[in-house]
């Protein structure tokens, strides 16, 4: 039989406890890029204007989503609810699309070459 496996977190999934060992878990700071080491510089300065433009202008929509997943209780969660999470997603992402094309004009960035 093998040992008991050391842990230091306990996480509810399923209504049930999953035990993760410590040496499994990387903590980075906010400030950390996850997905930015392939930018260049000047990619990674538009990339820092467009999340703050666009964190700035989904906020309120983000709120509302959170208040609309609240409000519906645990039956109603799927079907109707979906669809209206879905809309107000899309409206996130629309956002995006506009926020990274303004800033690409504010900027002066190069496309590819």
């Amino acid at each position: 039989m093998g040992k008991r496996l050391d842990c230091g977190w306990k996480i509810p999934y399923n209504r049930a406890f999953r035990w993760i060992p410590l040496d499994f878990v990387v903590i980075r700071s906010r400030g950390a890029l996850m997905f930015g080491s392939h930018l260049t510089t000047e990619q990674a300065e538009l990339a820092e204007r467009i999340y703050q433009t666009l964190r700035q202008a989904a906020d309120s929509d983000l709120r509302g989503l959170a208040e609309l997943l609240a409000s519906k209780p645990d039956r109603q969660l799927l079907g109707q609810t979906e669809f209206e999470v879905r809309d107000r997603a899309h409206k996130i992402a629309a956002k995006a699309f506009e926020t990274a094309l303004d800033e690409r004009k504010k900027g002066g960035t190069k496309g590819p070459v």
